[in-house]
């Protein structure tokens, strides 16, 4: 094979140029030539620097497109470098500078920033404290080695979690600083990864907590509401009242206390897992996993949710108000109740009953009587009444199974005796005892709106102090260490404590009511079915007397009464 020199390769790939008309690819080939593969070969010596050539053949194949045309480098000054690496983070904050970044200029970002951290690492960054700091706030540069195990030993760490903090939100000490003050949220699994202890949760308690008991019993609130280890927490804001806490866990059994201690690593104990807890207190895996779900349904109930500084008072005022629209309801109602429908019903009771203990003092002989004829005296008296007083009190009932009594006869004693009276009094009873009911309960309903009014007014009252203990409890959690299990956290004063109180007896007055509901409804069955069967007695007394049906009903239309005999029916 010929060995061809640099100027007759120019001259046949120029030909190539001149008479095609193409570009050279890698594979081209021209009269038996690979000219394509001596364009590969100069362009990897060119960009090597290893291509020596005269300045006129050198620009021979830069005409024909071969070599790209030299480009004098510039040199970046590190202010320059030190701009342009701050300006792409102000812009992207979250966005990671690797090797190949560039920004919209198309500078190579990551090469500044190498050339940064070399710098600095090499102590030749000739930059002033405030531009490397906030090199460092911005996340440009890491830490020394020196630097990173000095923040290992300070925190009680590993020097990896420490590499960990720093790549993913830049300075450790200011991502402190930020996760205690809420600013920053962390799911459980990421906690654990970068070696985190403490939540960052406020736990209000009149005894001391370890971090890691605090840790444990954030976790089982956590578990209890449904939150998935993976779930980025939003704490800012929230607390924990251990205390009341501590009064639900005392209200299990002794073994249900024993399996939620080692099940959750509580009252520092440690965490088992559900066989070894079934081991140890020597009871089915199966009767474990139906206790902690009896556990876990219990105080989900109980202590449902954490409480939020923020939203405390607001939800206070939100219950207060709608507690006041269903008060002004009730009172409505029950004026309502008051002034038009009891009027009506107690002024024609008493008009009624009035007419009748009336009739029933006539002293007038039956046998004396001018307005009865003489079928209806006689079986009056066949029943031993002797006067029209006797004759009044007289049921439709007892009127039908008198004696000799027709058609004609029974309906001249219903409307000359006034025999429906009887009938009609006992009917406004039962209303104005029904109207007389509704009234309780309307009244009851206003007594008991009235009692929570005055528990949420003492709650509005109390959160100004809860806030108070919340900040100093806040002020103490500050100063602990989020990596070390060893630091005691306690908060002072029992406000929250009363708070929680109330909020327990308020299930409880909402369990009551739903009793005394279930009550109610008992009794108002059994009445119904107690009236159903006095009315069932009354249709079959009628019935017996045959050839009086049509009358019986006749008499039942005309005095409105008919749907007594539809109950009865």
């Amino acid at each position: 094979m010929i060995k061809t020199n640099y100027e007759e390769k120019y001259a046949i790939m120029e030909q190539y140029r001149r008479i095609i008309g193409k570009e050279i690819e890698a594979k081209t080939k021209y009269k038996g030539y690979p000219i394509g593969m001596w364009q590969t070969n100069i362009r990897a010596l060119d960009r090597h620097g290893k291509l020596c050539l005269p300045d006129t053949l050198r620009q021979g194949f830069t005409q024909i497109g071969v070599i790209a045309p030299r480009k004098r480098k510039e040199k970046v000054s590190t202010l320059h470098k030190y701009e342009a690496v701050i300006e792409f983070k102000r812009k992207f904050p979250d966005k990671s500078i690797n090797g190949k970044t560039v920004n919209e200029k198309g500078e190579p970002i990551g090469i500044y920033r190498n050339d940064l951290q070399i710098a600095y690492s090499t102590g030749k960054l000739r930059l002033s404290k405030e531009q490397i700091s906030k090199l460092k706030k911005a996340r440009v540069f890491n830490k020394s080695n020196e630097e990173v195990e000095a923040l290992a030993k300070k925190y009680n760490i590993s020097a990896k979690q420490v590499r960990k903090i720093e790549n993913s939100y830049g300075d450790t000490e200011e991502f402190i600083t930020r996760y205690k003050s809420g600013d920053i949220s962390l799911s459980i699994d990421e906690m654990n990864e970068l070696g985190i202890k403490d939540f960052n949760i406020v736990a209000l308690s009149s005894r001391s907590l370890n971090v890691n008991e605090k840790s444990a019993i954030i976790k089982f609130i956590l578990n209890i509401q449904g939150i998935e280890t993976n779930q980025r927490l939003d704490n800012k804001g929230k607390f924990v009242d251990i205390d009341y806490l501590d009064e639900l866990i005392s209200s299990l059994s002794p073994q249900d206390r024993t399996i939620l201690e080692l099940i959750y690593g509580l009252n520092g104990k440690q965490i088992h897992s559900k066989r070894a807890v079934s081991r140890e207190l020597h009871i089915g895996a199966d009767y474990i996993n139906a206790r902690i779900k009896y556990i876990n349904l219990f105080f989900r109930h109980k202590y449902p949710a954490m409480q939020n500084v923020d939203t405390l008072e607001e939800d206070q005022i939100e219950h207060l108000i709608k507690s006041n629209e269903e008060k002004d309801a009730a009172i409505e109602e029950l004026e309502n109740l008051s002034f038009y429908d009891e009027i009506v019903l107690r002024n024609e009771y008493n008009r009624l009953t009035r007419k009748f203990y009336n009739g029933i003092n006539d002293g007038t002989k039956v046998s004396s009587c001018t307005y009865l004829s003489t079928r209806a005296i006689n079986a009056l008296i066949k029943k031993g009444i002797s006067t029209i007083g006797q004759a009044r009190q007289l049921t439709i009932e007892e009127a039908a199974k008198l004696v000799n009594v027709g058609e004609k006869t029974f309906l001249e004693l219903v409307a000359k005796l006034e025999l429906k009276l009887k009938t009609q009094i006992t009917i406004l009873q039962e209303l104005l005892e029904k109207l007389e009911s509704k009234k309780q309960e309307l009244q009851d309903k206003v007594d008991r709106i009235t009692d929570q009014q005055s528990k949420i007014r003492y709650r509005l009252d109390n959160i100004n102090a809860i806030l108070e203990e919340y900040n100093l409890a806040y002020a103490d959690y500050m100063k602990t260490n989020i990596f070390d299990g060893d630091e005691q956290v306690q908060a002072t004063g029992t406000s929250h404590i009363h708070f929680f109180d109330i909020a327990e007896k308020d299930k409880e007055d909402i369990q009551t009511k739903k009793i005394h509901s279930k009550t109610t409804l008992k009794q108002k069955k059994e009445k119904k079915d107690r009236k159903n069967r006095e009315y069932s007695c009354l249709q079959k007394a009628l019935e017996e007397q045959l050839d009086k049906q049509k009358m019986l009903e006749d008499i039942l239309v005309e005095n409105g009464i008919t749907f007594l005999k539809e109950k009865g029916e």
